[in-house]
């Protein structure tokens, strides 16, 4: 059996309070989530109440973490959400990116772990920086 600091998880980011598809002269703003050094994934329009993203993670001893989505390196790991558009040939076109700490991510047995996110900043505009502590609410 793995201890709570290994393993596989799902880390379900559910994302709230979006800034909608319009900013700073953009039409079409979506967020995803970026998979390696530029690949953004799963990205869909920026509107409605929630987006859920469901993010594999590998969780090794120490509370490090590894797998597709993490980036950074031991201690400082993260994921990037991801705010841009697509052009008509699929190229995507970011803007601005969120990046979610995972230090605090819980040392828990769940296989999921849940992160509930406000992404809408003080402006209306789509939230960015390093999003972390109170900015996080975590669940499992």
């Amino acid at each position: 059996m793995a201890k709570p600091d290994e393993g596989e998880r799902t880390l379900l980011l559910r994302c709230r309070d979006l800034p909608g598809t319009t900013f700073d002269g953009r039409t079409a703003v979506r967020l995803g989530v970026q998979r390696g050094p530029r690949e953004v994934v799963d990205d869909v329009p920026a509107t409605g109440n929630e987006i859920t993203f469901r993010v594999p993670l590998r969780v090794r001893p120490g509370h490090d973490f590894g797998g597709p989505f993490v980036q950074g390196r031991p201690g400082e790991r993260f994921v990037y959400l991801c705010w841009g558009e697509r052009g008509e040939d699929g190229a995507w076109d970011g803007f601005r990116r969120a990046k979610l700490s995972l230090s605090d991510v819980p040392a828990v047995p769940d296989t999921v772990v849940e992160a509930r996110l406000r992404l809408t900043d003080a402006k209306g505009g789509p939230e960015c920086g390093t999003l972390r502590g109170a900015a996080i609410e975590w669940g499992g």
